[in-house]
């Protein structure tokens, strides 16, 4: 089973291969937001759902994604895959957990160890 952990905040996705700890992350950075602040909101909103069709597309292979960031990016990025044909994908998420921005990828993979500890263990009596 191919299993990914998804740590998203505004700008940045990194995706990890779950459990291989050994492989570096997949890296998509959203482009241009930072550089026009002068945006209106529509045109920001439109760079926003393309950097999201760009993470979505990165994540039509793995069957079970672990989706790691703050509140609001989490429930937009949801959000995003139910209203913009990617029901598929938002399907295989399988856990969703807030976490600080800035972590360290040690610290997203421990935090990756502890939920599927607790994720296996309650799926395998179903």
């Amino acid at each position: 089973m191919k299993t990914v952990i998804l740590k998203l905040d505004s700008k940045i996705a990194k995706i990890f291969q779950w459990p291989e700890f050994n492989k570096a992350p997949k890296i998509l950075e959203e482009k241009h937001v930072e550089h026009h602040s002068h945006l209106k909101s529509d045109e920001t909103h439109f760079v926003v759902n393309k950097f999201f069709h760009e993470v979505a597309k990165s994540l039509e292979e793995p069957e079970e994604i672990l989706l790691l960031g703050n509140h609001a990016n989490n429930a937009e990025f949801k959000h995003h895959l139910q209203n913009h044909h990617h029901e598929k994908i938002f399907k295989k998420i399988v856990g969703t957990e807030t976490i600080n921005s800035h972590v360290s990828d040690g610290e997203i993979l421990k935090q990756a160890g502890i939920f599927f500890e607790s994720y296996r263990t309650f799926t395998k009596n179903y």
